[in-house]
């Protein structure tokens, strides 16, 4: 693995893989700037207060919750 600014991602908190991840994914979706940091900022708050996730949807549960965010954003910000 290659080091992620000073840390692989191996050692990253899941809060912080989340963040990295759904922002890139958010970005390759082409929402505006303001769209993906509230649709981060979301995915890290579903994720702090979800107590459990199904085995392996953890990631895509987030994404779901900040694309919701992030067109209701890009929609309200001409």
């Amino acid at each position: 693995m290659r080091p992620v600014s000073g840390r692989t991602e191996a050692s990253m908190h899941p809060r912080e893989f989340i963040a990295k991840h759904i922002k890139a994914t958010l970005e390759k979706e082409e929402f505006p700037p303001h769209a993906v940091s509230l649709g981060v900022k979301e995915a890290t708050f579903f994720f702090d207060r979800t107590p459990s996730f199904a085995k392996g949807k953890v990631f895509d549960e987030c994404l779901k919750a900040a694309r919701a965010v992030a067109r209701v954003a890009k929609k309200a910000k001409p």
